[in-house]
């Protein structure tokens, strides 16, 4: 007799487009034998579905509607959750919490009601903000997966909510039967600040370069020939990102051209408006980004890649930058560029140990523009660092399969049928494009 196909319900509090991370480990189920349906959330009022590959996808819409709807999850749970939210302090942040409880029972109801979740086999929620949802659709009746995108006490940023959120996240992980994070010190921070007797799986959140062409690279965007000088920037322009420490040090490279990898032409409006960098009008491009498989071919003809992620802001250390091992490192060395780091513990640490780059002191752009000085100044150096040993273990398939054998242990009688080789694997660029999603 034929093991069960393991069955997924798979939540993320998002509308799913973009989040190659959640896509990728939907897909990566979906290619090893799972029936996988992965539920997202929208602000926007539209009711959405549609398909990411083989993957089930369905998007809701939240709203003030939500205080109609009924919470069904087991009696002890719910009693737990409450208890949380009544310890909130100030009345502002009780109602957030309120409007979010209110919201999670309108979606799970409507998960309910349109896919089938009595014969799901288990939750699989991704990252904090996805807890209350999740938790009321696991009920205690299914095998739950808890995968922690951040180090929640160290992002910081929920203000009175934080001791919530981390509570809820600390019963999501005492329920979870497998727990999964992004970086080793995320893993060691959950396993002795929450539950000794916890093993986390190290999931990194690597490109998927199964498929490393594209009809264009960074230079024929910026319409710079190869003997420019040009330094990349690829991610989120948001001013914890550190982008504007990168700008001010480009004040001080008079030569260097720097092209931003953003998702619109307009990203940077907010920092060129204000005129203080009106002299790199001429050095500063702006370029839009490209699907995920392609990141590493699109990047790879600039010369040095830079993340200045700041280690603290306003003063306060940002602990979850510290640990981060974010997407876009592994894209760098991927693409074999040479990197210009902060000094964030976990990224600098691989950076020095490497020797594919150099480290300046974060938030300081006199040192960031040093240190781009000694890398052009020394290229071949730090090119050579990075070796192909690094860049073939930049690659999901490496981490796809490492999530297929949580699955494995989860449902020992399933056996998967992933592929574990790159040439073989059915998760190609073409799977990885955004969800067709329809209103409905």
């Amino acid at each position: 007799m034929a093991a069960k196909t393991p069955r997924v319900l798979m939540v993320v509090w998002n509308a799913i487009e973009g989040d190659s991370r959640v896509q990728k480990e939907a897909q990566s189920l979906s290619v090893a034998g799972c029936d996988v349906t992965l539920v997202g959330v929208s602000s926007l009022g539209s009711r959405l579905s549609g398909s990411l590959g083989a993957v089930r996808v369905e998007v809701f819409p939240i709203g003030n509607s939500a205080t109609s709807a009924n919470r069904r999850s087991s009696s002890t749970l719910k009693s737990r959750i409450r208890t949380l939210a009544k310890k909130v302090p100030g009345a502002a942040a009780r109602g957030r919490v309120r409007s979010m409880e209110n919201y999670s029972k309108l979606v799970a109801q409507q998960i309910r009601s349109e896919c089938d979740i009595e014969n799901f086999d288990v939750v699989h929620i991704q990252d904090y903000k996805a807890l209350e949802l999740g938790l009321d659709l696991y009920q205690g009746t299914k095998k739950l997966v808890y995968d922690a995108h951040e180090y929640l006490p160290g992002i910081d940023q929920a203000g009175p909510l934080q001791d919530y959120f981390e509570d809820l996240e600390k019963i999501g992980i005492a329920l979870s039967e497998a727990v999964i994070t992004v970086s080793p010190i995320i893993a060691e921070r959950i396993i002795v600040e929450q539950n000794p007797s916890c093993e986390v799986t190290v999931i990194r959140n690597t490109p998927l370069v199964d498929v490393e062409s594209g009809p264009r690279d960074i230079r024929q965007d910026t319409g710079l020939g190869n003997e420019v000088p040009l330094v990349v920037y690829s991610g989120s322009v948001a001013p914890q990102r550190g982008l504007a420490t990168l700008l001010d040090a480009m004040l001080d490279l008079e030569s260097i051209h720097l092209a931003v990898v953003a998702p619109n032409q307009h990203s940077l409006d907010g920092y060129l408006n204000s005129g203080k960098y009106a002299s790199l009008s001429s050095r500063l491009h702006v370029v839009p980004f490209v699907s995920p498989g392609q990141v590493a071919h699109y990047l790879r003809t600039a010369d040095v890649a830079v993340h200045p992620m700041p280690s603290h802001i306003d003063g306060r250390e940002v602990l979850n930058h510290q640990f981060a091992l974010p997407n876009k490192w592994f894209e760098y060395v991927r693409a074999g560029l040479p990197v210009v780091v902060s000094d964030v513990e976990a990224l600098s640490a691989l950076v020095r140990e490497c020797g594919n780059g150099e480290v300046f002191a974060s938030n300081d752009p006199h040192s960031l523009a040093d240190a781009l000085k000694k890398v052009f100044s020394e290229k071949p150096k730090y090119q050579e660092n990075v070796t192909q040993e690094m860049r073939n273990d930049s690659d999901w398939q490496i981490d796809g399969k490492k999530l297929v054998d949580v699955y494995s242990a989860l449902f020992p009688e399933w056996k998967p049928t992933m592929s574990t080789s790159s040439e073989n694997s059915a998760l190609t660029l073409a799977s990885l494009t955004e969800p067709q999603l329809k209103c409905r």
